[in-house]
């Protein structure tokens, strides 16, 4: 025995072995868990992390424990020289059910050449940040944008648009409030006639008492149904925005600086084959 610790002990007539009781002890425990423990090779591959509850279904494909290769995403794919189906086919498309929707943010294409021809909507800087000053509508006081529909768009959700903003005056009322007009258009790019029937949707902002230079998100919701014609991936979407009077009068001073439009997408399909 020189050498050797003696770990096999008799407790009261129990023979009692510490090391393969404990062995014993933690798989008991990873049973009435359900799952094992994370860290077990069990758990850590693409499988068992959708199929066990509490185990993270989020993979980080290029990382040291996924590295990326060629035939990631095929249906056949072979790892550690073991053949695996059923993979989705990632050369076409993959295709998120349910509540697995992703949200895409673009910005729309803005008509420069006609705030050239016209020198409005007036362009002003803050520091590094510009945008188009817009009073209360007047000839040419607007701004038209236009964006292709992605056709990762899932077709059946509402669109959101956001203009971010800020005010070039500071207000010391706290019911001054500007309001924002958005008319909004879809076509076909490969058949029909251009329609001639906008939607309108305005949203009035309550700025309270503010300083110069504060800022604004004003949201906006297209009904993806809500025009002539039901919008479609790879439609054409045209917006018109101008600022338009308060319902109230409670008009701020100043104008509001237009700086950034984002429209939104849910998605529901990602992949090469999908714009």
């Amino acid at each position: 025995m020189k050498g050797r610790i003696p770990l096999k002990k008799n407790f009261r007539g129990i023979d009692f072995n510490p090391m393969r009781s404990g062995v014993l002890l933690i798989i008991l425990i990873n049973l009435l868990l359900g799952c094992g423990a994370p860290g077990d090779p069990i758990l850590d591959n693409m499988y068992t992390r959708n199929i066990y509850p509490g185990a993270s279904s989020t993979y980080s494909i290029g990382s040291e424990d996924l590295p990326y290769s060629e035939g990631w995403f095929d249906n056949l794919y072979v790892l550690d020289d073991v053949e695996i189906e059923g993979y989705t086919t990632f050369g076409n498309q993959i295709i998120l059910e349910g509540d697995g929707k992703a949200w895409l943010e673009f910005r729309p294409d803005t008509d420069f050449e006609s705030v050239r021809a016209h020198g409005a909507p007036t362009w002003v800087l803050r520091g590094i940040f510009g945008g188009f000053s817009l009073p209360i509508f007047a000839p040419n006081e607007e701004l038209h944008c236009d964006i292709c529909v992605p056709s990762r768009w899932d077709a059946e959700s509402d669109i959101e648009i956001h203009f971010d903003l800020w005010l070039d005056t500071a207000q010391d009322a706290a019911n001054d409030s500007f309001r924002l007009g958005l008319n909004w258009e879809n076509r076909d790019p490969n058949a029909g006639i251009v329609p001639n029937a906008p939607v309108t949707i305005e949203v009035e902002i309550v700025t309270g008492v503010c300083p110069q230079y504060q800022c604004f998100q004003v949201p906006f919701q297209i009904d993806h149904d809500g025009g002539t014609r039901t919008i479609e991936g790879d439609d054409n979407l045209a917006l018109r925005l101008r600022r338009i009077d308060v319902v109230d009068g409670n008009e701020i001073e100043g104008e509001v600086v237009i700086d950034h439009i984002g429209i939104i997408f849910r998605c529901d399909k990602l992949g090469a084959s999908t714009l």
